[in-house]
């Protein structure tokens, strides 16, 4: 099958809808299908933009000039090469994004199936702000009744399904297929016990994310070090470089910068024993369920994504959301424990590339 998977960001860009996208289409490839992407040509936490077009792992890619809505959203136009590409099947990725609605529009008039991953797009307005919870409002009185037109509407987390239903979705209509994780992450190994203790923070470096927790409560602490890894945006990255300083923990808080490459992240988790996830949302957190994965002991804040993803205790540890008091008990406390690490594994292999790249391609075939 000639396969278009849409999405507003692509390779270099670093997010878990890129990640998401990347993983389905190796999976597509793999299976000997063509896979073709569209996107922006912005590379997201950067002021840089990438070519027009590339070829990366077997995937063609397609970039288009973009004008910026918000952080997240951006408008690009993709009509002309959508109808000269003519794919079997195309997939949208976020729900409420131009794009998306775009790819839907030109689907129905060469009568292609068109599927939506949504994105867990839901959250509440203390945390979008009114403006924006706003304008989601009239989105979706706007355009609900469009959702059926898409084949199927895939959720990367349960807890998505209320809200669907109350967009009018039935519930046949809707597959979960969450993110999944490379099977390389599940090759067994040897964990040293290091003697002061290194934790991971993995993601894009923005305000969401909630960082100064982390580093609030690594500064109640003494015998621990903290490697924060993805792109950054510049000037959080100051506040948070300031807040280390009157800390006084710059010795112990190191910025690596982003890393792209499978054989880069196996061997930076191995160079740890904790990932923390201190953010104030999460829909679906990838770097969870790949530290999980790789065995190490992950501590996430009660976003919606961390609750559903860990059993407090059993494999993993919870904290409420910017409570540093509460995330430095943890890391002061937590045991570098093998049983909870196992329990973690064991509830990750569910997300093993294999496993629900097949669970996608067999939904396409049924329609």
């Amino acid at each position: 099958m000639k396969i278009l998977l849409v999405t507003d960001f692509s390779y270099p860009s670093v997010c878990g809808v890129w990640n998401r996208v990347y993983n389905d289409a190796k999976y597509l490839i793999s299976k000997g299908n063509e896979v073709h992407v569209f996107s922006s040509n912005i590379i997201k936490g950067s002021s840089k933009n990438s070519s027009s077009y590339e070829e990366y792992e077997g995937i063609k890619i397609y970039r288009f000039n973009a004008t910026r809505l918000s952080e997240n959203v951006l408008l690009w136009r993709f009509k002309k090469e959508f109808f000269k590409l003519n794919p079997d099947i195309v997939h949208a990725h976020v729900y409420r994004h131009p794009c998306a609605h775009s790819a839907l529009k030109y689907s129905k008039k060469l009568e292609k199936p068109c599927f939506l991953t949504t994105h867990a797009p839901f959250v509440s307005k203390e945390i979008r702000g009114n403006i924006l919870s706003l304008l989601a409002t009239t989105y979706d009185l706007r355009y609900k009744k469009e959702l059926d037109d898409f084949k199927r509407i895939i959720t990367i987390t349960k807890w998505e399904e209320p809200y669907l239903f109350n967009l009018g979705i039935s519930r046949d209509k809707i597959a979960y297929i969450p993110n999944s994780v490379p099977d390389e992450l599940f090759v067994e190994k040897t964990w040293s016990q290091r003697e002061i203790p290194k934790v991971l923070f993995l993601g894009r470096i923005s305000p969401v994310k909630n960082i100064e927790c982390l580093i609030r409560a690594v500064g109640e602490l003494e015998n621990i070090k903290v490697d924060i890894v993805g792109p950054y945006d510049e000037e959080y990255y100051k506040k948070l470089r300031k807040l280390i300083i009157s800390y006084g923990t710059s010795h112990r808080i190191n910025f690596l910068g982003p890393i792209f490459k499978m054989d880069d992240k196996i061997k930076l988790f191995s160079e740890h024993d904790a990932l923390v996830l201190p953010s104030s949302r999460e829909a679906m957190p990838q770097a969870l369920i790949e530290a999980m994965a790789a065995g190490l002991i992950v501590i996430s804040s009660k976003t919606d994504g961390g609750k559903e993803l860990i059993r407090h205790g059993e494999n993993g540890y919870l904290f409420e959301i910017n409570d540093s008091n509460g995330l430095t008990d943890l890391l002061k406390n937590y045991k570098n424990n093998d049983l909870v690490k196992t329990r973690a594994r064991e509830f990750a292999k569910q997300f093993k590339n294999e496993v629900l790249g097949e669970k996608l391609l067999n939904l396409y075939k049924e329609n």
